[in-house]
């Protein structure tokens, strides 16, 4: 339960608030539809049709939750960026968002780690050839890298080996673990990759993810966060490997120099050139593949007024008021 603090330097409109921690998303849309709470925060994709029918307000974050799949990119095979770029190729990101997010403005697809909500935000990225959906450019670039099936069973292999990756995903997100399935999917039938996938819970899956090299026996994970200015520095750097930075272990000394460039500069418009002329580089070696923004939705009784959900789980309360009932 909190109160109002009489002396908070921005109005405030409510005497007081209490929080309900309810972890299942639909347990807290029951919740509301039952009336014993006025809002919640995260509406499970699959009943935000139903509650708009109802009559209960769907409010959608101004940001989207960026998502990419990452690879490690000091464990071979997908050490080689052939291979890497061969499953850009491989993604046809449309077709995800329509299956895993059927409902029209849960998610957009990602070309690049910011929302483009951002000033640093480039619609160049999203027309980077490395992006582009194309099976049989794919197919050519496993086949540069000496990746063929040799002995017909359906599974490229080179020098004996096998050609496998092992895609990990957060068992608490299924929309995530619906992707892993989707994309270990079209891996294996279109590009003879042994594709599979593993759903671990989030503190096994964090301690898999965040081993450092030698280590670190991750292929790949699709994962979320940094949707911001400073996203590439957290992501990319060669200073930030490790838990809650950059677990792709890339590292470009010449990135590094424009991070440090633009971290220092004080000219809005220089800085987010810097940014732009870094993730340039840093995609063009595709240490991981953007994959989309997912726009958390909250539910609210009619009554309910000034709610406005931020990124990062950051809202406002102050603003927020209610009609009486």
């Amino acid at each position: 339960m909190f109160k109002k603090n009489e002396d908070y330097w921005l109005p405030v409109y409510l005497d007081g608030m209490t929080m309900k921690i309810i972890p299942q998303k639909d347990v807290a849309v029951m919740a509301l539809e039952a009336g014993d709470v006025d809002l919640v925060t995260q509406v499970a994709p699959t009943s935000v049709d139903r509650l708009r029918e109802e009559g209960f307000q769907l409010i959608r974050a101004e940001l989207g939750a960026y998502r990419y799949l990452a690879f490690n990119t000091k464990n071979p095979p997908w050490n080689d960026v052939r291979l890497r770029e061969a499953v850009a190729h491989a993604i046809n990101r449309d077709e995800i968002i329509k299956v895993v997010f059927p409902t029209p403005g849960l998610a957009e697809p990602a070309y690049q780690h910011e929302s483009p909500a951002f000033s640093s935000y480039d619609p160049v990225m999203k027309k980077l050839p490395i992006w582009e959906y194309d099976l049989e450019k794919a197919k050519e670039l496993l086949e540069e890298a000496g990746w063929v099936d040799t002995d017909g069973d359906g599974i490229r292999d080179k020098n004996g080996q096998k050609l496998s990756l092992e895609i990990l995903t957060p068992s608490a997100d299924p929309n995530r673990m619906k992707i892993g399935v989707i994309l270990a999917t079209k891996l294996k039938q279109e590009l003879a990759i042994d594709a599979t996938t593993r759903a671990l819970e989030w503190g096994t899956y964090l301690d898999r993810i965040q081993v450092l090299p030698p280590d670190n026996d991750v292929q790949a994970y699709i994962i979320g966060g940094y949707s911001g200015l400073k996203g590439l520095y957290y992501l990319f750097s060669c200073e930030t490997w490790g838990p809650g930075g950059n677990s792709c272990f890339y590292c470009n000394p010449i990135v590094d120099t424009l991070f440090r460039e633009a971290l220092a500069s004080t000219d809005p418009k220089e800085r987010d050139q810097l940014w732009r002329e870094a993730q340039i580089l840093i995609y063009s070696e595709i240490p991981h593949i953007p994959l989309y923004f997912e726009y958390a939705m909250g539910g609210a009784k009619p009554t309910v007024h000034g709610y406005v959900p931020w990124a990062m789980f950051c809202t406002p309360y102050n603003q927020v008021w209610m009609e009486q009932e």
